[in-house]
């Protein structure tokens, strides 16, 4: 609930044709991310990950660049917590 509203009405289309309540431009994103995820968990990873592809699409169609925000990697609604609580 907390990154796109309530969005009942998004949350209930199967089609994805209604947007949520909220929608974050690119630079709004990390710092969104970051007031409950300070600092990624495996932050040794992203910085090999960042070297080995810097420049590179990526399957979802977006560019890996050093200012890629999070949900470049983790997007399509596949961010779950552990334990599948949401905030």
């Amino acid at each position: 609930m907390g990154c796109h509203g309530d969005s009942l009405a998004h949350r209930g289309d199967e089609f994805n044709v209604v947007k949520p309540d909220v929608m974050w431009g690119r630079a709004e994103i990390e710092p969104f991310c970051k007031q409950c995820h300070p600092q990624h968990r495996h932050p040794a990873e992203v910085e090999t990950y960042l070297q080995k592809n810097l420049g590179k699409r990526r399957e979802n169609g977006r560019y890996v660049r050093k200012d890629s925000p999070c949900t470049d990697c983790h997007g399509k609604h596949a961010i779950v917590p552990p334990e599948g609580n949401f905030r």
